[in-house]
């Protein structure tokens, strides 16, 4: 009897289980049905508020546009989202689109050139609005292929305070790499005493990319015109590298200490700092010293001015009409002159159209907030070379030759000629 009872207990809890599993089920297929928007989902590599900020704009533009459902993903930082979209080729499995590093790479050089049928339709954008360096940052092989979005460049913090410890004019910050040199070490001598070193004259983030500005500015390149070639390791950019040496020599740059820049700087043990334009959103709410912040100094003052430009761009993938419709849709309105102009205030990333940067708003954020001004206005200076597959190789290529370098490892044109032979032997193999 007992074993009757149990088993029919069993039989109703595994019925009364299978109806709340049929039943969740067919109450989510009919909310599927019911929920007539369409749902397309965006890759982005946004953490803290960067990535709370463009959560609101999704919100705002479902609001606005109450057919559509947007589901962002966050991908993690640069390299991890660029990975997923390697993976994602592999895979053949992609959002509608995505915020991506190196972009091009992952729709121009597969074959998707989408991009341009919605850029050239009534419904695309005015093109001269953005400055031309942003198109060529999202080209390949002379198309675009990508949309300008979260850019910026590197620029040149540095103490007040210490400038005017020094005796320096805290409002008169170097304009060429001699000039830094010489305000660095006029800093070192008068904060270290007897030997102790408690203040650097320069840090250095990003070590590569100032690099490769530096070696722009000298009338170097990085790549040919084919992106075949390496070209970092000529007369140009080695006379770069020997400056650069000769800044450890003097000891006013800490040897391979790069990682840990931001942290010298704000911590009061270096007085100038090259470091991307985006770090300055968050500096001027944490810093406990006044600083500024001015362009990157000219390498070589006879040459027009000019540094590189970085950043994350708008790529749509393929999917069918309507979705990629509505991603384009959402893509258009994010790069509209408003939002570009409330980007670049909450985040701190360049405005990339022309009229954002004459906009009341961002005008404003230099009358409240002057450190912006630097980067926001370099943008119309800025250069770039070609995207090819095997950029990122070579970005760890050439810090490695910094790193011989300032650990006197090996001289600049030997260190130089290493990475270009490391690079051009991937490249061969691909």
């Amino acid at each position: 009897m007992r074993l009757i009872i149990k088993r029919f207990l069993v039989a109703k809890i595994i019925s009364f289980l299978l109806l709340f599993i049929l039943t969740g089920f067919f109450f989510s297929c009919n909310k599927q049905a019911d929920d007539k928007r369409l749902q397309i989902t965006i890759w982005y590599p946004f953490g803290g508020l960067t990535g709370q900020f463009f959560n609101k704009l999704i919100d705002e533009y479902e609001s606005a546009h109450p057919q559509i459902d947007i589901k962002p993903v966050y991908t993690g930082g640069y390299a991890v989202t660029a990975r997923k979209v390697i993976t994602g080729i592999v895979s053949g499995i992609f959002p509608e689109g995505g915020i991506i590093p190196a972009a091009p790479l992952f729709t121009g050089r597969t074959g998707n050139y989408r991009i341009q049928d919605y850029l050239n339709s009534p419904q695309g954008l005015n093109q001269d609005d953005f400055y031309p360096v942003l198109w060529e940052f999202n080209k390949f092989k002379n198309k675009i292929c990508s949309l300008p979005f979260a850019n910026s460049t590197p620029v040149l913090f540095y103490n007040k305070d210490l400038l005017k410890k020094a005796g320096l004019n805290p409002d008169q910050p170097p304009e060429t790499w001699r000039q830094l040199k010489t305000m660095a070490k006029k800093i070192t001598e008068s904060s270290n005493n007897e030997g102790n070193k408690n203040v650097w004259g320069v840090a250095i983030s990003n070590q590569d990319w100032i690099l490769k500005s530096m070696i722009i500015q000298n009338g170097g390149q990085i790549i040919d015109s084919t992106g075949k070639k390496p070209m970092f390791n000529s007369d140009k950019a080695v006379e770069v590298l020997e400056f650069w040496r000769n800044l450890i020599e003097e000891k006013l740059t800490p040897p391979a200490m790069h990682t840990r820049a931001r942290a010298q700087f704000f911590g009061g043990r270096a007085a100038f700092l090259l470091v991307t334009s985006g770090m300055v959103n968050t500096s001027i709410k944490t810093a406990d010293f006044e600083f500024g912040v001015a362009f990157v100094p000219k390498f070589n003052p006879d040459n027009q001015y000019c540094v590189t430009v970085g950043g994350v761009s708008l790529a749509l993938f393929p999917s069918n009409p309507k979705k990629e419709q509505a991603a384009w849709d959402f893509f258009r309105w994010l790069l509209s002159k408003e939002i570009v102009s409330r980007w670049a205030v909450q985040t701190g990333y360049i405005p990339i159209r022309k009229s954002a940067l004459e906009s009341e708003i961002i005008q404003d954020l230099f009358l409240k907030n002057p450190q912006y001004k630097a980067g926001f206005e370099q943008i119309a200076y800025a250069q770039t070379y070609q995207h090819f597959w095997q950029m990122g190789g070579m970005d760890e290529y050439l810090r490695k030759a910094i790193e011989q370098v300032e650990l006197n490892a090996a001289s600049p044109k030997q260190a130089l000629d290493e990475a270009a032979q490391s690079l051009l032997k991937d490249i061969q193999e691909e």
